[in-house]
């Protein structure tokens, strides 16, 4: 493995406002690592339930989730690849991707929760920090937020 974390990471991204968040607070790390990004979007399928959206629906936002952080990529220098992946667990769909990427992290920023929510049914992130078979960076919210 390689000894900067930083130089293939998986970006999952989940909305277009936490493309922003995630842009602004991972970015310049990998920038500065002269790292690259897969930014991937998972859309859930309910194994057998009805999704709440319809699959163009979902894939559309997606799109917007990609070209926020292509643009922010484009500026920053940072390659980027996109993958729009389906799976009905979130986590093992990233987990997946990351060893098929072989990347060298899995990089997020936590989302805003509720911590006892969290603490009953698990969030996705905790998910991947405690199950992950390779590094796991958090970016966590700027102190002055």
């Amino acid at each position: 493995m390689s000894e900067n974390i930083l130089e293939r990471v998986l970006l999952p991204i989940a909305s277009p406002k936490d493309a922003r968040t995630t842009c602004e607070l991972a970015l310049p790390r990998i920038a500065d690592a002269n790292g690259s990004v897969i930014c991937v979007n998972v859309v859930e399928k309910g194994g057998g339930s009805l999704d709440p959206t319809s699959p163009t629906q979902q894939e559309e936002r997606a799109e917007e989730v990609f070209e926020i952080v292509t643009d922010e990529c484009e500026v920053k220098g940072i390659p980027l690849e996109t993958r729009i992946l389906y799976g009905t667990d979130v986590v093992e769909t990233i987990f997946e991707a990351a060893e098929e990427e072989d990347v060298t992290a899995i990089a997020f920023t936590p989302r805003e929760s509720n911590r006892l929510t969290d603490l009953l049914a698990g969030s996705p992130g905790y998910s991947i920090m405690k199950r992950a078979s390779r590094p796991v960076v958090v970016f966590p919210p700027r102190s002055d937020d």
